[in-house]
């Protein structure tokens, strides 16, 4: 039978059970990197030294629901310049100690502790502390191995509880001098070249310049400018009755520094410096985010609440938190208030898996039976797409063909309508990879009911004018048992 000529009105339609696993959303919980296919995340700022478990543990149930990940602060903030490269070695020779825990791995761990220009959480040095005092006293370092232990007991204030894994014999060491007589306590004067917040052992002491009493010991000092990403860092031995002064010479340049109280300013409609926004931007490129969402959670009834609330959430408890949130645009490196919206965040776990289109066009069908000629047809099409993977998408079509020969407006045209079906894969996605446009190929298995089957390749340029938009170009070309296809369009889609 020869293959008739037609116009086709083409509605993809993707069923994506048999790609299930492929296809499941990261799992929320506090997360220190970014889970693979994530073009949102969304993360809680805090600035209490002591943490903020509730909000989190509020924000991390939410999040469960949608199976979205809550990234750490912490790994934001250590993304810049400056502090970042200082706090990723930290951490590997922090991780290198934990997996190893030998006495060079913990002098390693101890010194990049002191490299970097960050303020650290107590627990953080303290743990680091007891295990060196311990490798130290198995080394036979008796001296060292005290030493270690008071600047962990100064530290922690005497702690003696949630204690590090250490030997019987260092726990011993440990509890002892923990347990020992504070008796009288040092003054540590603190002025700095501009106001910033000052930290002792990770502790908040207000702002600068300021004066504390503290235990006689070490103590790790550390000062804050608002808005920026490093802090100025100093080691101090206090002295029982005496009195240590110490000057913070905090650098002017707004390219390093601490986040939190720039992000909090933008959540207020206060515009954070420029490279800040940059320097974020490019990191959050390098993990194809295309937006970062930075929130802080209060009680509804707050009064001095940054503006009107996103959304509101529950904890565990049922206790109600309102959610109030600024957007980083990846792409044009800037805060901005509402972004996307909360809503973003509900499409399945990621937002730019899922895609809707349509299309319009042109298509030649070139028949194998020589007597009926070229057909010329107008082509539209609707579209729906699941990304299983990276640049990786399951695409898959399905609609109407009618021919466009004027000949076939005569009575009986309706008899010439056609099904087909199309499902196959599609590689390239400017939304999934991160970029504003980007080419894809693809191939179909298609199939004309009740007519014949055959196949297609596809190939095209998709551009991202919106955040949620997709414009672009199409050109396709396929062989089936009636004949040869060739056409090309123009494509819309929004989702993500």
């Amino acid at each position: 039978m020869a293959f008739p000529s037609f116009v086709a009105i083409r509605a993809a339609v993707v069923f994506v059970a048999s790609v299930g696993a492929f296809c499941t959303p990261a799992r929320a919980g506090e997360v220190s990197a970014v889970p693979p296919g994530v073009s949102t995340v969304t993360v809680l700022v805090c600035e209490r030294s002591e943490g903020c478990p509730a909000e989190t543990r509020a924000m991390v149930s939410h999040l469960d629901s949608l199976g979205l990940p809550l990234l750490s602060f912490a790994t934001v903030v250590d993304a810049g310049p400056a502090g970042g490269s200082a706090r990723a070695r930290y951490d590997a020779a922090v991780a290198a100690a934990e997996k190893s825990p030998t006495l060079a791995n913990l002098e390693a761990a101890r010194a990049a502790m002191a490299r970097v220009p960050l303020t650290l959480p107590e627990d953080s040095v303290f743990a680091l502390w007891v295990r060196l005092g311990s490798a130290r006293l198995a080394s036979g370092d008796e001296a060292g191995a005290d030493a270690a232990f008071e600047a962990a007991s100064t530290t922690s204030n005497g702690r003696v509880i949630n204690l590090p894994s250490v030997s019987d014999a260092a726990l011993a060491r440990y509890l002892y001098l923990a347990s020992a007589p504070t008796g009288a306590r040092g003054r540590l004067e603190v002025a700095a070249n501009a106001v910033g917040t000052l930290y002792v052992d990770g502790e908040r002491y207000g702002e600068t310049p300021a004066a504390v009493e503290l235990a006689p010991g070490w103590h790790r000092v550390t000062v804050e400018r608002p808005g920026r990403r490093s802090a100025w860092v100093a080691e101090v031995q206090i002295g029982a009755t005496a009195t240590t002064s110490v000057r913070a010479d905090i650098a002017g340049d707004d390219g390093q520094g601490f986040l939190g109280t720039a992000i909090e300013g933008a959540m207020r409609g206060v515009e954070p410096p420029s490279d800040a926004a940059a320097a974020l931007a490019a990191w959050a490129r390098s993990q194809g985010l295309k937006w970062v969402r930075f929130v802080t959670l209060l009680p509804p009834d707050q009064t001095d609440a940054p503006g009107v609330p996103e959304e509101q959430v529950e904890d565990a408890e049922h206790v109600p938190w309102a959610v109030y949130g600024t957007w980083l645009d990846v792409g044009r490196e800037r805060f901005v208030r509402g972004g996307p919206g909360p809503a973003s965040l509900r499409i399945g776990g990621s937002a730019d898996r899922l895609r809707l289109g349509a299309g319009v066009g042109y298509l030649r069908l070139e028949p194998w039976a020589l007597g009926g000629g070229a057909h010329d047809h107008v082509t539209v099409e609707l579209n729906v797409r699941w990304r299983i993977t990276g640049p990786w998408s399951v695409d898959g079509r399905a609609g109407l063909m009618r021919s466009a020969q004027l000949y076939y407006l005569r009575e009986g045209v309706f008899e010439h309508d056609v099904y087909p079906v199309a499902v196959g894969v599609r590689l390239g996605d400017a939304g999934g990879s991160g970029r504003a446009a980007g080419p894809y190929v693809g191939v179909h298995a298609l199939v004309v009911v009740p007519l014949t089957e055959g196949g297609e390749v596809f190939a095209g340029w998709e551009f991202a004018p919106t955040w949620r938009w997709r414009v672009g170009v199409e050109a396709r070309a396929g062989v089936t048992a009636g004949g040869l296809t060739a056409g090309a369009g123009v494509t819309f889609a929004t989702g993500g």
